[in-house]
């Protein structure tokens, strides 16, 4: 009898043990978001550049993570997030999710009844899952000044240290706007880290907001995503190349159409 008790308690150990740090047993984080961000297209290529969010030049390349929203897979995109905050063994009070949008024109005149609410909030999912409340970001613009300001749906309350959560990482300026917004209400409310799922940010675009005492933590940068998006398939040559027309991508590797690309090795 004693043997089966202790057997039992042992089976209810280790499966609490399951349950509790279950984020240590996921498999590679970065492998699954770019199955995910292959099988549903949601890196385009553009033969024809395309206009990007922020920053003032032209795009063979965007990232629209809203394709795996669309396609009812936000659950598995706020699950790997979800890893990805634990694992980095970060300790907060509130998450705080910026409204995830995908082009630059969402902002009307009359701010004060049509916000910019164009978009996708995963901040509701992820809060869930991990147990926390959450505050959600809306950006507006001022159409006389073209000012850009923040106004939030929930609660913030005094003396909380919060998370600022965000999907692809172009300039960092919506986080910094965010970071700046929130530390001016004055109401003692921490914030120096921000996740996102992918990085298109540059060295001088990170120490911005390295100045600004945020922490960026991004689950993958745009080089490798669109290396082992290649490796795997999901891009074929011509697409590959055309994205690394990119000045994101171009950096370190001579730029312009001239420059000689080295391909990643493909998968069998």
């Amino acid at each position: 009898m004693i043997p089966i008790l202790a057997f039992l308690l042992s089976l209810l150990a280790c499966m609490y043990i399951l349950y509790r740090y279950e984020y240590l047993f996921e498999p590679n984080l970065r492998e699954r978001l770019v199955n995910l961000i292959g099988r549903y297209q949601a890196l385009r290529v553009y033969e024809k550049p395309q206009h990007l969010e922020h920053r003032k030049e032209p795009a063979h390349y965007k990232v629209l993570l809203s394709e795996i929203f669309k396609k009812g897979e936000a659950e598995s995109l706020c699950q790997l997030m979800k890893v990805f905050i634990l694992r980095s063994n970060v300790r907060f009070d509130r998450i705080v999710g910026i409204l995830m949008k995908e082009r630059a024109d969402l902002f009307a005149a009359d701010v004060e009844f049509k916000l910019s609410r164009e978009g996708y909030h995963i901040a509701p999912i992820l809060a869930s899952m991990l147990k926390k409340p959450y505050t959600l970001l809306y950006e507006a613009k001022d159409e006389e000044t073209g000012k850009l300001y923040f106004l939030y749906e929930g609660e913030l309350p005094e003396n909380e240290t919060t998370v600022i959560i965000d999907d692809v990482l172009t300039t960092g300026e919506s986080i910094a706007n965010a970071v700046s917004y929130l530390r001016g209400l004055n109401r003692a409310i921490k914030v120096s880290e921000a996740f996102v799922f992918v990085s298109r940010a540059r060295p001088e675009e990170l120490a911005v907001l390295s100045s600004l005492d945020v922490r960026v933590h991004a689950m993958i940068d745009r080089r490798d995503l669109v290396d082992r998006l290649y490796a795997r398939r999901y891009l074929n040559r011509d697409d590959f190349r055309l994205a690394y027309l990119d000045a994101d991508l171009r950096d370190g590797h001579g730029g312009g159409e001239q420059s000689v690309l080295r391909l990643p090795r493909r998968g069998v």
